[in-house]
């Protein structure tokens, strides 16, 4: 998962994650990263519109958000 998110990273492509908060609330959040290192990753949150950063234990999964577009197109 980190090096799906570090290639991402380099590329400046969104990635979708899975989080779970401090609170244990789950959500779905795209994030354009702008940074990332052993235990945290820095990056635009679209769906709060601002920079946040994320602990990487918290990060549930995460996959490419060109994966999810291409995926759809398959059933056009």
């Amino acid at each position: 998962m980190q090096s799906m998110m570090r290639k991402a990273l380099l590329e400046q492509e969104p990635v979708e994650i899975i989080y779970l908060s401090k609170d244990n609330v789950t959500t779905q959040r795209l994030v354009t990263l702008h940074s990332m290192n052993e235990d945290e990753a820095t990056g635009y949150c679209h769906l709060r519109r601002c920079v946040r950063t994320f602990k990487l234990e918290r990060v549930l999964s995460a996959y490419p958000y060109q994966f999810r577009i291409k995926k759809k197109q398959l059933y056009v």
